[in-house]
């Protein structure tokens, strides 16, 4: 929880608490080596603040799905290019130092965050919510809206992701009133950015859909008993990425889940 300066607490979510671990990895990287071999990674379900601050800052970014099984071999695989992998995390609070161990280990994520919180305050006079601010007003202000759609069978999941990508052909055009300007399907293995296979491992077996829409907005729909679906907006203000966020969350209700016609459980 962090306190703001209208006297509030805020739980900060595991995207804001990565992008602040992140920050501070950065910020304390040794200046005389290149920041170009330095690699950071996030699963797909989480910000795409990180892919944004790596853009500005030089350094590479990966994506894996999610799971710290694929964060932890795609960073050892990083290595072994000459990358130093040195932070990888989960939006459902996981968070990896590779040179600890390459898997989420809360301790040295406690154990690094205590160590920026006293730089921060030393150096900068933040507190963490102050330095997320910062990190807002320079590399865009992300904003998500998470929730679990709960199906009571999973031939009733598949068939409402099969309805949903086979809208029209190739895969839907516009969700609400935002066009989709790239559609990745690692269920039927489509990505449109491509013409062809994703980057990503395919699997038949678990549906997930991500999609980037108008408006800077990104979202991945996924069945899964521990991730939520995930709706992120991008904004030039706080304010902007949550509407946008929670517009999303209400365009996905209505057009491609629609619990009460198909006997979905909201959380």
């Amino acid at each position: 929880m962090a306190l703001n300066p209208s006297g509030r607490w805020h739980q900060l979510t595991g995207n804001q608490l990565g992008i602040l671990l992140a920050s501070h990895v950065i910020s304390t990287y040794p200046p005389h080596r290149s920041l170009s071999k330095v690699a950071m990674l996030n699963s797909a379900v989480s910000t795409g603040m990180l892919a944004a601050i790596a853009a500005k800052e030089g350094f590479h970014f990966d994506e894996t799905l999610t799971g710290f099984k694929w964060l932890g071999n795609k960073t050892l695989e990083l290595r072994d290019k000459g990358y130093d992998a040195c932070f990888a995390f989960e939006e459902s609070i996981g968070y990896m130092f590779p040179a600890v161990i390459p898997d989420k280990d809360s301790i040295s994520a406690a154990a690094v965050f205590i160590t920026a919180m006293s730089r921060w305050r030393a150096r900068e006079d933040l507190t963490p919510w102050g330095k997320l601010q910062d990190l807002y007003r320079t590399y865009g202000f992300f904003q998500e809206a998470n929730t679990y759609l709960i199906s009571p069978k999973p031939e009733l999941t598949k068939e409402i992701f099969n309805v949903i990508r086979h809208t029209t052909i190739p895969h839907p055009a516009m969700l609400g009133r935002r066009r989709i300007l790239r559609w990745r399907d690692l269920t039927e293995g489509y990505d449109s950015a491509t013409g062809g296979l994703p980057a990503l491992p395919v699997s038949k077996d678990s549906q997930m859909i991500t999609c980037e829409l108008e408006g800077r907005v990104k979202l991945t729909a996924r069945g899964s008993g521990t991730e939520p679906k995930i709706k992120q907006c991008q904004a030039d203000s706080l304010v902007e990425a949550r509407r946008g966020a929670d517009d999303v969350l209400e365009d996905l209700k209505e057009e491609w889940f629609k619990p009460d016609a198909n006997g979905l459980v909201t959380e």
